[in-house]
């Protein structure tokens, strides 16, 4: 990386002693500012954006390097904020009579550079490899650029919040390895509910289910993840509660049933997915509330209504099975049996 950033420096900057040397063939590189398409990836920096080159623009005999850069929230950067990498100075020379080609002396190492035309130019970073950049024609102001050293190292979650039983991963927004990582539920008067804590292995966290007075509960958890430095960084996630719900039809309205009591053949049941905030929303049109997903072996569906599935019930006696899942390490299963 530093290398290369020696290279953007040599590349960007003209000192007074040079220039002659631009006037001779009227492809100049000082008092003008150059856009690239996209970040090179030889400066290894975890940002999406534009890399800017300022020639002494913002100072005169110097050059500074900085980033037109995309939002990205989990580094506190909005959309154009401009991220100065480094400043400098350099030497350059013309590298032969055409006065399109220059060499580049950074701290005894060489580079080179060719125009394509006045306003245009290749930087090499290899004798194959190049990137295009672009004389900018509206000068960016650099007074309040943000230094890219200041931004802050965050650990970001691939989701803030997922049903329980799904799984959100981790990493820090700097792409450094975590050593370690723990959590800790903070919701007050919150326990795990039938032994389903969550589970936490490598990066990844499966989200348990929590209840609060008997009742199903979403629970925040803080995430602690540990660098190998020794640096800790954290933040903030929910597991959102949810359960199976089984009703009766009475008259024109829904009333929920315990599902272990008598069935009769012959007749119908619903089932529908509770949440902390009320029902959980069925579309029709999937085998799904919300991606929780159910089963069963018997039961043929007959219809929905108001976020629930209506089951016709076989006429023969027997048992029949429901299962309800999200993810892959957690389920329900709770057993229907069918009587005259």
């Amino acid at each position: 990386m530093k290398k290369f950033i020696y290279a953007l420096m040599a590349f960007a900057a003209v000192l007074v002693g040079c220039s002659d040397k631009e006037e001779d063939s009227g492809y100049k590189f000082g008092n003008y500012q150059w856009l690239s398409e996209e970040i090179p990836s030889e400066l290894g920096i975890d940002l999406k954006g534009e890399l800017l080159i300022d020639a002494d623009v913002d100072e005169q005999g110097g050059v500074s390097f900085a980033i037109i850069a995309q939002k990205n929230s989990n580094m506190g950067i909005e959309e154009g904020d401009i991220i100065l990498l480094q400043s400098a100075t350099y030497n350059i020379s013309k590298k032969d009579d055409s006065g399109k080609r220059y060499s580049l002396l950074v701290n005894e190492q060489f580079y080179s550079i060719e125009f394509i035309n006045e306003t245009t130019l290749k930087f090499f970073i290899t004798e194959e490899s190049y990137y295009i950049f672009n004389r900018v024609t509206n000068n960016y102001s650099l007074s309040n650029a943000k230094k890219f050293d200041d931004l802050n190292v965050s650990l970001i979650p691939s989701k803030e919040c997922d049903w329980a039983g799904g799984e959100i991963e981790f990493s820090l927004s700097n792409g450094a390895p975590i050593k370690s990582i723990k959590f800790d539920v903070v919701s007050q008067n919150v326990t795990v509910y039938n032994d389903m804590n969550s589970i936490l292995e490598d990066n990844v966290i499966t989200l348990g289910f929590y209840e609060a007075n008997g009742k199903i509960a979403n629970a925040s958890m803080v995430i602690t993840a540990t660098d190998y430095n020794g640096k800790e960084y954290w933040c903030t996630i929910m597991s959102k509660g949810w359960r199976p719900a089984f009703y009766k039809e009475v008259g024109e309205e829904f009333k929920e049933v315990d599902p272990s009591q008598t069935w009769e053949r012959g007749g119908n049941c619903w089932i529908g997915v509770e949440s902390y905030e009320g029902e959980v929303e069925y579309t029709g049109n999937t085998d799904s509330f919300e991606g929780i997903r159910y089963s069963n072996t018997l039961f043929d569906v007959a219809g929905s209504s108001n976020n629930k599935i209506c089951f016709d019930i076989p006429h023969t006696n027997g048992y029949d099975t429901f299962y309800f899942w999200y993810g892959e390490e957690y389920s329900f299963a709770t057993k229907i049996e069918i009587t005259d």
